[in-house]
Order: structure tokens, then sequence, then C-alpha cells
């Protein structure tokens, strides 16, 4: 598949893909820690916006995307859904 262009302009395509990924087995303080940098990457990311409306658009279940982890995604999801049934 190829990327759209914000990708190609993703500070992540030049760290390892595991820094955004939990591996399998991985204790919360290393989850934690792994998380913390994952997000110091995205905040200095240049299309971190559009990397969150792609996720959020297409439910991703895994990994950090767009500076969002998936329980903050899910509470996105969630405030948007309840921001337009009351709109």
């Amino acid at each position: 598949m190829k990327p759209e262009s914000w990708q190609r302009r993703a500070r992540c395509r030049f760290e390892p893909k595991a820094l955004f990924f939990p591996p399998e087995g991985e204790r919360p303080d290393q989850r934690e820690a792994r998380e913390r940098r994952a997000m110091k990457t995205c905040a200095a990311c240049p299309v971190i916006e559009q990397c969150g409306e792609h996720t959020l658009d297409r439910p991703e279940p895994y990994g950090i995307w767009g500076g969002m982890t998936p329980d903050d995604r899910r509470i996105e999801r969630r405030r948007r859904r309840e921001t337009a049934r009351a709109a």
C-alpha cells in the first residue's frame, strides 16, 4: 500500500516501529516508558493532526498514532459521538 503524502513527512518513519507498537509480554512500567518516548516523537511531528484524524477515521486498535494511545482514541471517538448527538 502506497503511503499517503502526509505519512512521508511523519517523524515516526525514522524510528523503530517497536517504539509505537507494544511487544508481546510488555510490562506496565515498560509500556509507560515506551509510550512516553513515542509521544515525545509525535509531539514534534509536523503531521500529528493528519495522523490523528487518519486513525480516528479507521479504528486502529494498537499502537501510538497521532500522539494518542488506543485508550485516548476510544475516549476521543466517544467524545465526538456525544458532541455530534448533542448538536
